[in-house]
């Protein structure tokens, strides 16, 4: 687990919910997650598990995102929904069990609680030169502090 994990601790999914397992790197409009999919994966299904689950992938880097901005000024956990997606690609047919993928998702556009993100999601392959893309598209989402208690 990397530096920025407890990030973690500040989006709402928790459980099997929780897809991510560590943040690599935040920036003030950027980050990039990663996670392994393992067996007991709450969407595997005979070691597979749909490219749409990209999704709710980019969805919880957004989050991390949003939990980054505001660490200093509220510890509570942050709260969002998913409003949409435009032109999301799914360029494999399957994940599977073992797959290492890793998310990088920049936002293109804010207002408010309003914000665009662009994302794209990378399966690592060992001993491959490059990372092989498996999904991209824009997601659109609202998020804002959850009040106290």
């Amino acid at each position: 687990m990397g530096e920025l994990t407890h990030l973690l601790a500040r989006i709402p999914h928790r459980g099997p919910m929780c897809f991510i397992d560590d943040v690599l790197a935040v920036g003030p409009s950027s980050v990039e997650t990663t996670m392994t999919l393992r067996a007991d994966h709450i969407l595997a299904v005979d070691g597979v598990v749909s490219p749409i689950a990209s999704i709710e992938l980019f969805a919880q880097s957004a989050a991390v995102l949003m939990s980054h901005r505001t660490t200093g000024s509220d510890p509570n956990p942050v709260a969002g929904a998913l409003l949409g997606t435009r032109g999301v690609e799914f360029l494999v047919p399957a994940l599977r069990v073992g797959d290492v993928l890793r998310v990088v998702a920049k936002e293109s556009w804010g207002a408010g609680a309003l914000a665009q993100f662009d994302c794209e999601l990378f399966r690592e392959a060992p001993g491959a030169a490059e990372p092989e893309l498996c999904a991209r598209g824009t997601i659109n989402v609202v998020g804002e502090a959850l009040p106290p208690g």
